[in-house]
């Protein structure tokens, strides 16, 4: 049996804004906090951030839309009068026929004497700060007309911004950019973390975020569902003193096709160096023989049939197949005869190619595509794949019976019956070819010891991680063989 290397790990949930709503439905009804509190406790909260990281900061300009995001605008210009800064406040709808909690900010703001201007940003060099209020967690389609205008004046002002719970034209629950979207500096999320700040283009439009949980009581947040868990760093314990080879496992890598040998080679190379026993190469027979010279750690094996896969994979603990495989009809007959034992698979590159032409359920098994192969196995474009990524996670889960990696941008995790989660870690060296083979090695020398979607986590959380480290030096020109000289300090 494989050493488990994966210690606790460390998740912070997310939510999207419909969980966020019901919590404060929750927390008026059984702990007497009416709304108008809550929205006192926001902007008091976001005033705070503003103060502690703008303290020379005098004149605020608050910009303001429809609904309870305009009222933390109103009810945050009020509080900052009261510590003696100035806030001019315009807005692009008119509060005072707004209802709820957002008339209560906007009568307050009004019996203090405050004034709202339906004028443009105006002259924003006498502006220190500009508060963002003007769209929050329920916008669901693009800002147009004066509030677009609004925005792109937002991000040309000099003034450092500050989004009141979720950049203004983000979309709380994918990240999505709707056309405009407010570019913060800071931005202070209300209640709990919005998975929208965290994955898709949110957090390059989000800056620095702050999460004030209004007092909310803790008890009703754990009753919460999370529609994400963001990962953290995971803690390796210390390895069986007495441990040999066979105990940590053995993995066989499948591919390294003529031409593509320097794939499956990256593979097999992320697997021993993350920590797996024992790892073989098997290529198809007219690959070249430049294997044991390049890494004479990894055992070499060609096969020129399917059937002679049969002897490599039977003390197999987790195979990984398509780096570098092609789509050659031995290529083909390979995939069909893995997917017919009972060995954990990570399908990856080449044999999602061949997945997506020929679909079938993959249960127990780890695929990991790019947005392109994602595209393929959905039967959609890249597009379609990037603009709603979780939902592109939750189809291809669904569909596949299979733990999901969804690789780019802060990496996707999904199983069946699972929360997904995602991977805060990695940066641009790591779009350069090869580095989803590392990956797949990565997670295949997991998956000896530890469940799918355990196996996929750890793999992708140390792939971001040592990728993190290893690019130090720069992100332009970042190896996969970079990466895979840090995986050992990473996971010892």
């Amino acid at each position: 049996m494989a050493d488990s290397i994966l210690g606790p790990m460390k998740a912070t949930p997310l939510f999207n804004a419909s969980e966020v709503r019901h919590l404060e439905a929750l927390a008026e009804t059984e702990y007497q906090l009416n709304p108008y509190t809550l929205m006192q406790r926001a902007a008091a909260a976001a005033l705070t951030v503003c103060r502690r990281h703008y303290p020379r900061a005098r004149h605020l300009h608050v910009v303001c839309g429809p609904g309870n995001n305009g009222g933390d605008g109103v009810e945050l210009a009020r509080q900052a009068a009261d510590v003696g800064l100035t806030a001019d406040v315009i807005s692009a709808a008119d509060l005072s026929a707004s209802g709820g909690a957002a008339a209560n900010a906007w009568q307050a703001f009004s019996g203090a004497g405050g004034a709202i201007s339906r004028q443009e940003l105006g002259n924003v060099q006498r502006h220190d700060v500009i508060i963002d209020g003007l769209f929050g967690t329920g916008l669901s389609r693009a800002p147009r007309g004066a509030a677009a205008l609004l925005i792109e004046a937002i991000n040309a002002a000099p003034a450092p911004c500050l989004a009141l719970d979720i950049p203004s034209g983000v979309h709380a629950d994918t990240g999505a950019c709707m056309t405009a979207a407010v570019r913060a500096h800071h931005t202070v999320s209300f209640i709990a973390p919005k998975a929208g700040l965290v994955i898709g283009d949110g957090p390059l439009h989000a800056g620095r975020v702050h999460v004030a949980t209004l007092d909310v009581p803790a008890a009703l947040l754990a009753r919460a569902t999370p529609s994400l868990h963001q990962l953290g760093q995971p803690q390796w314990p210390l390895r069986n003193r007495r441990a040999h080879k066979g105990d940590h496992g053995r993995v066989v890598i499948i591919g390294g096709a003529q031409g593509m040998e320097g794939a499956a080679t990256l593979a097999g190379k992320a697997a021993l160096s993350s920590g797996a026993g024992l790892v073989r190469v098997a290529r198809p027979a007219s690959a070249a023989r430049a294997l044991r010279s390049a890494s004479p750690e990894l055992m070499d094996a060609q096969f020129a049939s399917a059937s002679e896969l049969s002897v490599h994979l039977a003390s197999a603990a987790a195979v990984v197949i398509g780096p570098g495989l092609g789509v050659s009809a031995l290529a083909r007959s390979a995939f069909d005869s893995v997917c017919q034992t009972d060995r954990p698979m990570i399908v990856d590159a080449d044999a999602l190619r061949l997945l997506a032409e020929a679909p079938r359920a993959m249960t127990g098994h780890v695929l990991t595509p790019h947005p392109g192969e994602a595209a393929a196995l959905l039967g959609v474009s890249v597009a379609d794949i990037e603009s709603n990524r979780p939902e592109a996670l939750a189809e291809l889960v669904s569909r596949y019976r299979a733990t999901v990696v969804l690789k780019g941008f802060r990496t996707l995790l999904g199983s069946p019956g699972a929360v997904p989660r995602c991977v805060p870690f990695g940066n641009p060296g790591l779009a350069t070819g090869g580095s989803g083979d590392v990956l797949a090695g990565l997670v295949a020398a997991m998956r000896v010891a530890h469940d799918p979607f355990a196996a996929a986590s750890c793999g992708a959380l140390l792939h971001a991680v040592a990728a993190d480290r290893a690019a130090k030096g720069g992100e332009r020109g970042l190896s996969p063989s970079d990466v895979i000289e840090t995986l050992r300090q990473c996971v010892n």
